[in-house]
């Protein structure tokens, strides 16, 4: 079998003053393809059988960044964030891409 490519997606949480965030990331060929923050209002217990309240998305694809949030959110606290998630993920990947360099 010729493989011919490897796609992977991971999924971390992260919870700050600001909101609660899902983010799911897929890196394909060890370049950073899309990254899906989902946002959740800070208050939002991620272990509690309620349902979390919904305040909206960013995502990063294909080098572009989109968002959809309300407008009575503090969007540049949230972009602020968003930005260190995606200075974490590319070490992470670049640190993973280079590992698997040198097996």
């Amino acid at each position: 079998m010729n493989i011919i490519r490897i796609t992977t997606t991971k999924t971390a949480r992260e919870k700050n003053e600001h909101a609660l965030y899902n983010l799911d990331f897929t890196i394909t060929d060890g370049v950073l393809e899309r990254v899906l923050a989902t946002i959740y209002d800070p208050s939002t217990n991620p272990d509690s059988d309620d349902a979390p309240i919904f305040i909206g998305t960013i995502t990063y694809e294909s080098e572009q960044v989109f968002c959809s949030l309300p407008g009575r959110a503090s969007i540049a606290e949230l972009m602020a964030d968003f930005e260190e998630f995606m200075a974490e993920i590319q070490t992470v990947v670049a640190s993973e891409t280079e590992a698997e360099k040198n097996k």
